[in-house]
């Protein structure tokens, strides 16, 4: 993948996750901490996959402990 694209589809998973986030702390009906979650563990795999890919060694690894840092973080 270009690195531009590649860029692109990692902002828009970080957009999904700050969504999802906000979605949950503002009680929208059917959003739960799984979801978060899973918005989260999508972005740290898509992460993995990239620096995977550019041959770097991954250094971010979708663990409930990463998972809950990121979602901390954003």
């Amino acid at each position: 993948m270009h690195p531009d694209t590649t860029k692109l589809l990692l902002q828009t998973l970080e957009n999904q996750v700050r969504q999802t986030k906000a979605a949950y702390y503002a009680s929208v009906p059917g959003v739960t901490y799984e979801d978060m979650a899973a918005a989260a563990r999508r972005l740290l795999d898509m992460r993995a996959c990239y620096e995977r890919s550019s041959g770097r060694r991954v250094t971010s690894k979708a663990t409930p402990k990463a998972i809950a840092t990121l979602l901390r973080s954003l």
